[in-house]
């Protein structure tokens, strides 16, 4: 990821974030995901846009309890591909998401570590899409379940005024949002082991990344301005800027916002998992 200044025909258009796309590729996320083969690697995306962008449950991808995921690798239309590919991985998914139900033998579908990392990134960044879209999800051949790579934060960290946007409350394993994570924290001892990893990243990352988001800012000003200049929207509604972003006018209240959302929700969420209702998994 790089932070840009684009200009397009020699004409400045703003400050912009590059990003390399989600895929699997050689020098990223790397597996052998082979047509034809049954237990090999697959790469799905979490997406309830699944259906209107014209999938087929059974052809593009599977529906699970509700929940689409479409298959990315093997391509499906690829002419080796095969029906039982298909089969597979949703039968995984299936006795994987019987298995957390039961509360027993999870860990021989799921890698646990990885989905708790995982989900406390997204939770403490408030993400709106973690029960909607970009919840990407890898399996290697012989292996377990895993999630990512991270996607998709545009609408995190206060900017949505659609929802409960502040930093306090639970979000993402609510009943409505990431059945996964919903699964996942239904399990005592999963939500003490949750409790335990975010008090060790809050004592020991959290603070090494509050420190270096101010020089961040700093370094970032001039470019900041520069693009308002061109695109003159702060103070002005862009869906969808909840009205404490709206009511900060200038790049450095437009910072301040963001450090103290984050600063209150790592805080908050501190606290949160010592209570009786994080023991109790309350999280409406």
């Amino acid at each position: 990821t790089r932070v840009v200044e684009l200009y397009l025909n020699d004409q400045y258009q703003g400050l912009y974030i590059l990003t390399e796309h989600v895929e699997l590729a050689p020098e990223k996320l790397f597996f052998e995901s082979t047509p034809g083969e049954i237990d090999t690697g697959y790469f799905l995306e979490m997406d309830q846009r699944f259906f209107e962008k014209g999938n087929v449950d059974g052809v593009d991808g599977i529906v699970v309890a509700g929940v689409p995921y479409e298959i990315v690798r093997p391509s499906t239309s690829n002419r080796r591909y095969i029906p039982e590919q298909t089969a597979f991985i949703r039968d995984y998914f299936i006795a994987m998401e019987q298995a957390l139900s039961n509360r027993t033998n999870y860990e021989d579908y799921i890698d646990l570590e990885n989905w708790i990392d995982f989900f406390i990134v997204q939770e403490l960044f408030k993400n709106v899409d973690v029960g909607w879209s970009s919840i990407f999800i890898y399996k290697k051949a012989g292996d377990v379940v895993r999630l990512g790579p991270l996607w998709d934060f545009d609408l995190a960290i206060g900017n949505a005024d659609y929802i409960d946007y502040a930093p306090e409350h639970w979000y993402g394993m609510r009943r409505t949002k990431n059945r996964w994570f919903q699964l996942m924290m239904d399990i005592p001892e999963v939500r003490e082991q949750f409790k335990e990893r975010y008090i060790e990243i809050y004592q020991t990352i959290l603070p090494d990344f509050l420190e270096g988001l101010p020089p961040m800012f700093e370094a970032k000003i001039p470019l900041a301005q520069r693009n308002f200049e061109r695109w003159p929207i702060l103070g002005e509604y862009v869906w969808p800027n909840p009205p404490g972003m709206l009511s900060k006018r200038t790049v450095e209240h437009q910072h301040d916002y963001l450090l103290n959302f984050v600063i209150r929700r790592a805080y908050w969420m501190y606290q949160e998992v010592q209570t009786p209702a994080f023991t109790q998994g309350r999280f409406e």
